[in-house]
């Protein structure tokens, strides 16, 4: 689909579904293409498909540097194919730390954002809509980090890391991941918090 496909949604489709919904989990980055399809047709206006991301996603929330590229049919690859700076993925992560608001605008409403935070059926945890929560591979195993971590998983190694009980986004722009072990990456930047942030997430609030 990604490397010959002129048309990724028609790659998609074209595919029987195998599991009834919600008794199998697999990743796939046709569901991203097909999710950017179903708003193709909502839009249903080329000109404002190809408008609405960078006016009601990204340049609102500060990311003038990120480019997101169509395939031939002029789909934009959901999955795959968006470049951007270091400093344009930190303000994505910055978005969903903030529960969709942007310098006191909301972009995204908290109820989306709340969906993709949120275990897929069937996915034992693993991922929810279109974040992941615990690394695929388990000897990358995030076992050091706090349970409320949720990230995008980029091409050979790249990252958005968003933990909220840190107040903390965390962007690796790495292009692989041979001898570099993620866990030790992220416990030890959360090392360098303040002391206060560091416990912050040790403290329960007292019951009411």
């Amino acid at each position: 689909m990604l490397m010959q496909s002129d048309d990724m949604l028609s790659s998609a489709l074209d595919n029987k579904a195998k599991y009834k919904p919600g008794t199998h989990w697999n990743y796939s980055s046709g569901d991203a293409n097909l999710l950017s399809g179903i708003l193709r047709n909502r839009i249903n206006n080329d000109a404002g498909y190809h408008n609405f991301i960078y006016t009601k996603l990204l340049y609102p929330n500060g990311m003038l540097h990120t480019k997101v590229e169509t395939d031939a049919s002029g789909l934009f690859v959901a999955s795959s194919y968006s470049y951007g700076s270091a400093r344009d993925w930190a303000r994505f992560g910055m978005l969903f730390l903030n529960n969709g608001v942007f310098a006191g605008d909301t972009i995204l409403s908290k109820k989306w954002v709340d969906f993709m935070k949120t275990p897929a059926e069937s996915s034992d945890g693993n991922y929810a809509g279109t974040f992941w929560l615990k690394e695929s591979n388990p000897l990358q195993a995030l076992k050091d980090v706090p349970d409320d971590v949720f990230f995008a998983d980029g091409f050979i190694g790249q990252r958005i890391y968003i933990i909220p009980s840190k107040k903390l986004v965390v962007v690796r722009m790495g292009y692989c991941l041979t001898n570099f072990n993620l866990n030790d990456f992220l416990r030890e930047i959360i090392l360098t918090l303040p002391r206060q942030q560091q416990l912050r997430c040790l403290i329960k609030e007292p019951s009411t």
